[in-house]
């Protein structure tokens, strides 16, 4: 299943356009310290070790970091996306170029780190609501640029991806509803205009305009910032068939009680914008 995963990584040309481009901003061909420092004949091993428990993400994307910058280059990832890491984990060695390696180090670790943590925080959601079927979905919160790989973290930690852009779905919130004069106003428009099959969400604000979107063939309600308590007696307003989707304020603490509620999915934002980077670094361990 993991190599599966691993087969959606957007790999080609655009992904190493980012990667390359993200090398040129850390001006990594032109590591003063390195060059200064180790002859260039000098080939290094390095590991990649895990500091800490979670779930790795992005193993063979650091890998590529320094592929590109020494095509000699030997990569070798000995763990996949989803692993569970454990405190000592040896992830992954590389051996070449010492100067490239130390040179891609950075890009490596910020992008191995930060996707580790994304697919952590995930699993933790996924883990606490497993009980209740309820999925866990991410957000558009994203980095600019760099959505499909933290959108690739979420899945690998066992979560969903809502819409990936705006052209996915029909999303309605709240300043649509303002900038149409209503929620009735809006969905009259939106069902109107609309000939083809894309979903359409729709989110609510309370009971009122909960019935009130029940009365379109939207696929999707989306309960913004509610409590639980006011989600049970909303719940049956709902149209059979439309799914219930929570937002707003939920953490790993209340997540439980909101999964209680039966609703289907969750989107929690913090997944992908308030993750803890997974401690994880590189060590050389070898130089000739």
């Amino acid at each position: 299943m993991v190599k599966n995963m691993e087969k959606m990584i957007p790999w080609g040309r655009a992904l190493d356009r980012r990667l390359l481009a993200s090398l040129k901003e850390d001006a990594a061909k032109r590591d003063i310290t390195s060059l200064s420092l180790i002859p260039p004949c000098h080939i290094g091993r390095v590991e990649f070790i895990a500091h800490e428990r979670g779930v790795l993400c992005g193993i063979r994307i650091a890998g590529r970091c320094f592929t590109l910058m020494d095509k000699g280059a030997h990569f070798k990832a000995l763990l996949s996306d989803g692993a569970k890491l454990k405190k000592g984990n040896v992830i992954a060695t590389v051996e070449g170029k010492l100067r490239a390696l130390l040179a891609s180090e950075r890009l490596a670790l910020n992008l191995l780190c930060h996707l580790s943590g994304i697919a952590t925080l995930t699993s933790k959601f996924v883990e606490k609501v497993r009980a209740f079927g309820t999925q866990i979905y991410d957000t558009r919160k994203t980095t600019p640029l760099w959505r499909d790989l933290e959108k690739y973290a979420v899945r690998v930690g066992g979560g969903h991806n809502h819409r990936s852009d705006l052209k996915e779905a029909y999303f309605i919130k709240d300043n649509h509803i303002e900038a149409a004069g209503g929620i009735k106003n809006t969905l009259e428009a939106i069902f109107k205009k609309k000939k083809d099959r894309r979903s359409v969400i729709v989110e609510t604000r309370n009971a009122r305009e909960v019935e009130i979107a029940s009365r379109y063939p939207v696929d999707i309600i989306l309960l913004d910032n509610m409590k639980p308590v006011d989600i049970k007696k909303i719940r049956n307003k709902v149209t059979a068939g439309v799914k219930m989707e929570i937002s707003g304020g939920v953490t790993l603490e209340n997540v439980k009680e909101y999964a209680k509620t039966g609703v289907n999915r969750i989107s929690i934002g913090a997944i992908t914008h308030s993750m803890k980077y997974l401690d994880i670094s590189m060590e050389v361990k070898n130089i000739r």
